[in-house]
């Protein structure tokens, strides 16, 4: 490849935006690639633009003008490379006398630690099931660990990737796996994507209704004994004031209260043990109950 021959000024900043760092070598070789190929400039840091001879003419007293050419473009390229570099890689740049050794001693450093970063990134995708993350959010994972992999040079098909999607979800969207593998056309991922939010929702919607109706349930059945504990007592309240100074009655009927407070209090402790709730309810005083509102006779004189 011939060196070009006017001079091409470059600019991290404008040309290689992306700052190289220990992690992210294949983004930044790929930006490095593609504008110095759009500049014709490649040569210089991949060997095919070699560097003139200092001298021209058989005194070889006279510098050439290509090795200056050549000298200043080369030069400029380094500069770029540096500044697009972060501060703990810049000294590998600035220790290389040319854009090739400096290009040479990047690849040699980090190329190795990129193979290393793609097969963690492989790794990750095949072993990030879903869990407890909505579709929308497990989705976005997985896109951003396919494109970490294309920016590192690895790319994933969407058909592998719709694959990987559909291996990690969990039981509860067999339904539609066992739908989709028997189609005969590959669902791409912008389709799966709406498939696997709409059965989301349809999930949600049918846990609030089954929610509902448990507490709707639970509910009705305090109710109903809540009733039924108060239309007992109030009978048995009624019964006592028929027959006020009767020791058998009073016993009789404080013995059936007496068990309709324990099995009422078996259920609140049954209760208060689901609830999380600790403390026993405070003791009732039975007699002193079953004697409210019941006017006590004035004993007659001899």
């Amino acid at each position: 490849m011939a060196a070009t021959t006017d001079i091409i000024y470059l600019s991290a900043t404008s040309n290689f935006p992306i700052t190289l760092t220990s992690t992210n070598f294949p983004a930044w070789r790929r930006q490095v690639h593609s504008t110095l190929v759009g500049f014709n400039l490649h040569g210089y840091v991949d060997g095919s633009v070699q560097e003139p001879p200092k001298f021209a003419g058989s005194a070889q007293t006279a510098t050439n003008p290509d090795y200056l050419l050549w000298v200043r473009q080369d030069q400029i390229i380094v500069s770029a490379l540096l500044g697009s570099s972060s501060d703990s890689i810049q000294p590998l740049v600035s220790s290389a006398s040319t854009a090739y050794d400096a290009w040479q001693h990047l690849t040699t450093t980090y190329a190795s630690a990129s193979r290393g970063r793609i097969l963690s990134l492989k790794a990750k995708l095949t072993q990030n099931p879903r869990g407890t993350r909505s579709i929308t959010v497990f989705l976005n994972d997985m896109r951003s660990i396919a494109d970490a992999l294309a920016l590192a040079q690895s790319p994933v098909s969407d058909e592998d990737l719709v694959v990987y999607i559909l291996t990690q979800l969990g039981d509860e969207y067999n339904s539609i796996i066992s739908t989709i593998r028997v189609r005969q056309k590959p669902i791409c991922l912008a389709e799966l994507a709406d498939v696997l939010i709409g059965h989301e929702v349809d999930n949600r919607a049918r846990q609030t209704v089954l929610a509902t109706a448990n507490v709707t349930h639970r509910n009705t059945q305090r109710s109903t004994s809540g009733r039924r504990f108060q239309y007992t007592f109030i009978s048995l309240h009624s019964e006592l004031l028929q027959f006020p100074n009767s020791c058998y009655v009073m016993d009789s009927i404080e013995s059936s209260l007496l068990d309709l407070f324990k099995r009422k209090l078996n259920r609140c402790r049954r209760l208060r043990l689901q609830t999380g709730i600790h403390g026993a309810p405070r003791p009732v005083r039975i007699r002193s109950t079953l004697l409210a509102g019941v006017e006590t006779p004035v004993p007659r004189s001899p």
